[in-house]
Parts: C-alpha cells; structure tokens; sequence
C-alpha cells in the first residue's frame, strides 16, 4: 500500500504555483497535489476554483474546507504563492478600487493558507 504525502498550492495554477505543482508532480509518484486558485492546473490532483469576483468569507471558507477534507484531512506541506498586482498610473482615481482589490486577494489568500495550517493542528473550525 502506498502512503501518499499531500501538498495544498494556494494559487497553483499562477506561473509560480504551476512550476511548484510540476516540480511535485514530475519528481515524485507519492505527492498529492490539491490547488486552490481562479483556474484549474491540469497536473493538479484536485482543483478547488474560487469566483474571482466574490469576496473571500467564512461560507466559502468553510465550502472550500470541506471540500479538501473530503480529499485528505492533513497536509505536508502548503504553499501560497496566490498573489495578484493591479497596473495603470496613480493619476486615475479608480487606482484606490484596484489596489483594495488587489489588498484583499493578497491579504486572504495568506490567511486561508494560514487556517488551513491551523486545522491541520487542531482539527477544529472554533465556530
């Protein structure tokens, strides 16, 4: 019987995120591989895809919880690498929307990375 080792890539589907996924994937038969990110990695073993346009909360936290814990109930290692950057001049004023965007998708997807590490050490949501 195999023992498979389980890796969770917060934005693996990205150019970093992808490289990390194929670097597990093509150097070792015993990594399983989950990525939570907007698009789907083919090399990925499970893919969890959030809305892009929805805001990160506990409802969908907790979707995305249950949704990995029906694949394993622990990993060896997560990785975040989500990440996202916004262009344009600071002259437009639209530059304040797009930089609170781009604070949010930063900012909670090291914090799903970090209650997910959580739950790997205590197993419990403390709703």
């Amino acid at each position: 019987m195999e023992c498979f080792k389980y890796l969770l890539v917060i934005g693996g589907a990205g150019i970093l995120g992808s490289a990390i996924v194929k670097v597990f994937k093509n150097n070792s038969n015993l990594w399983k591989v989950i990525v939570i990110d907007y698009t789907e990695n083919n090399l990925a073993d499970k893919n969890i895809i959030i809305d892009r346009d929805q805001k990160l909360n506990e409802d969908i936290v907790k979707s995305i919880c249950q949704e990995i814990e029906i694949y394993t109930k622990s990993f060896d290692a997560i990785f975040n690498v989500a990440g996202d950057w916004t262009k344009g001049s600071i002259k437009y004023i639209k530059v304040f929307s797009e930089t609170e965007q781009m604070l949010e998708r930063n900012y909670y997807s090291s914090l799903l990375g970090n209650f997910k590490f959580y739950l790997k050490v205590s197993c419990s949501f403390g709703y």
